[in-house]
């Protein structure tokens, strides 16, 4: 292959990249991209809980998962319990 065209290739590739890139930065950041679906606060466990131990506020987290992401049977955040924490 003589060097002007793997120079042109190169450009191609290059060219196609740059394109690719920014389509998708593009897709990525367009208002209606953090368009998740609402979910809900769950509560979980902070760290490994050993069987026995008292329960803390700081031993659980709540979190907010997609509604399609939510176990079967999931504990909702109780307000009035937690914010006493």
């Amino acid at each position: 292959m003589n060097r002007t065209r793997l120079l042109m290739i190169g450009f191609v590739a290059l060219a196609l990249a740059a394109f690719v890139s920014f389509t998708v930065y593009r897709r990525l950041n367009a208002p209606g991209a953090a368009n998740v679906p609402p979910g809900d606060n769950i509560i979980i466990a902070a760290a490994n809980i050993s069987l026995g131990a008292k329960s803390r506020t700081r031993t659980f987290k709540v979190v907010q998962l997609p509604a399609a992401d939510l176990p079967p049977r999931h504990f909702r955040q109780n307000r009035r319990c937690w914010d006493a924490g």
